[in-house]
């Protein structure tokens, strides 16, 4: 065997150990979404545990990955793979076994933090292993995987629940996470930097406080009120410990990320491209499944089927977009894929209360090209901006930007369909209607799918009406998120460079 045939089968190895990795925790964000009923009715959790049984890990994980990141970095990256991978399989074994709700939060909650040690960890493997001719396109495996993770998780869960028990879930993920772990004690070196720095402690916990705080904050907005007391003092938590972690870090001797990295241009340009293609995608795939579901009374399996084409392209694509940036530029590569996110909200103007399947599909074709046209050059630039000591944290800059942008479109772009959707039914609902019932419909379309069943005749009058005010709520939606594409468009026009995206343009401020 040649040393380059070696050096290819060496690459393959370490990718499907990796995208295992990836896999088995960015699946994890979404993988009980489609289990709630389930879950409620094995466990008495209440409206408010089961949405915590859901964002206890993405608090966690979000909060942590920076400091998480910097861990790979000090004490060697396969060690805190492991421990991360160790973790995150003991917590889901732990859930398996459980019946009570907060013992399952405490458990997803480990399995945030688990994530955290895991995500960014993977990607500074690759790009401090692998050789520099493959490294692009491995970078742009990750990001496809962690992109595209939600929607195979979604589609694992729909396809367990047909024939198991909501706890078959967590018993896939300790066998994923077991094969995990013995393909990184088989094959992953062992690497950490060379002159680690410190651990900056302190930055840790500011970095906690502040990305926590903000996450939860947009969590709980929709729900209690953009100008409720507890979100206002979320936020101003977190604007606090953000300015004293950059206060911190500015005069740290040896930071954990230093305020400064931010003028190298590929950090700026990676990390503001990542947030906003991540916030309009996953805003628009947060209302679309609605939509299938509501509208179209699509069951969890056919909306996981309608969403799986976002999958299928992203991740084939993000291996090549990293290439065509070398050859035509970031910035032409960038910029197309936010002009092909923005076409696919624009098409979805044209859906209907019927459900056009083609359309679709066609939408969720058009994002996922669009999204890997973005994220894997953005995350190309962040981690080859940044020395070889700070993979881990600059690994973890992206995946954090990525996990806030998530939230915050779910959160802003929910706001406005739902702001549609209560303008457009309230005017067709007679004035003499029940105050309690008619405030119910506005509310929800499923409170108003409710009261449809209960109301006899007059009830498929309220459905379609319902259905009706929902693709109105949507088409605001959409616009919304046509204006964060634009904005992205317009931001990767202006700072993105010309050149490839491992051009020294990338390290200018």
């Amino acid at each position: 065997m040649t040393n380059q045939t070696a050096g290819q089968s060496n690459t393959r190895r370490i990718m499907l150990v990796i995208g295992l990795s990836v896999l088995v925790t960015s699946s994890a964000a979404s993988s009980l979404n489609l289990a709630l009923p389930s879950v409620a009715a094995g466990t008495g959790a209440t409206q408010s545990q089961m949405l915590w049984i859901v964002d206890a890990y993405t608090v966690l994980m979000a909060g942590l990955l920076l400091a998480a990141g910097a861990l790979g970095d000090r004490f060697g990256r396969r060690s805190i793979l492991l421990l991360g991978l160790s973790m995150f399989g003991l917590a889901a074994l732990v859930a398996s076994f459980v019946d009570s709700p907060i013992t399952l939060i405490v458990c997803r909650a480990v399995m945030g933090c688990a994530g955290a040690l895991v995500l960014p960890t993977t990607l500074s493997v690759v790009t401090t292993t692998l050789p520099p001719e493959r490294r692009n396109t491995a970078v742009g495996t990750w990001t496809g995987l962690a992109g595209a993770g939600a929607v195979l998780g979604m589609l694992a869960s729909a396809l367990l629940l047909q024939f198991f028990a909501w706890n078959s879930i967590f018993v896939l993920t300790v066998i994923l996470a077991v094969i995990a772990i013995t393909g990184v004690t088989l094959v992953l070196p062992s690497t950490r930097a060379e002159d680690p720095p410190k651990l900056d402690l302190l930055g840790a916990a500011l970095s906690l406080i502040a990305i926590s705080a903000v996450v939860v904050a947009i969590l709980e907005g929709p729900d209690r009120g953009w100008t409720d007391g507890l979100v206002l003092v979320l936020f101003a938590v977190g604007v606090i410990a953000f300015a004293s972690l950059i206060w911190h870090e500015l005069r740290c001797d040896e930071p954990m990320i230093d305020p400064r990295v931010f003028r190298f241009r590929g950090v700026e340009v990676g990390t503001v491209s990542n947030f906003l293609v991540t916030m309009g995608s996953l805003g628009f795939m947060f209302m679309f499944t609605q939509y299938l579901q509501f509208v179209g009374g699509f069951s969890p399996i056919q909306v996981v089927c309608s969403v799986l084409p976002f999958a299928l392209v992203m991740i084939p694509a993000s291996r090549l977009t990293p290439r065509l940036a070398e050859k035509y530029g970031a910035r032409t590569v960038m910029c197309g894929g936010f002009v092909l996110t923005a076409a696919a909200f624009v098409i979805g103007q044209f859906l209907g209360t019927d459900v056009d399947v083609l359309l679709v599909v066609l939408m969720m074709v058009i994002v996922g090209i669009g999204m890997a046209c973005v994220s894997p050059v953005a995350t190309t630039a962040i981690v080859t901006s940044l020395p070889e000591e700070k993979q881990g944290v600059a690994s973890a800059l992206g995946q954090t930007a990525r996990s806030v942008a998530g939230s915050l479109g779910v959160a802003l772009i929910g706001a406005l369909l739902n702001s549609g959707y209560t303008s457009s039914l309230s005017e067709v609902i007679p004035a003499n209607a029940p105050a309690e019932p008619a405030r119910a419909a506005e509310a929800s379309i499923a409170a108003a799918d409710a009261i449809a069943d209960q109301i006899g005749p007059q009830g498929e009058a309220l459905s379609s009406a319902a259905s009706q005010a929902f693709v109105d709520g949507l088409g605001h939606a959409f616009w919304g998120a046509v204006a964060i594409a634009l904005a992205g468009l317009l931001y990767a026009a202006v700072r993105a460079p010309r050149r490839g995206s491992r051009s020294t343009e990338f390290l200018e401020p």
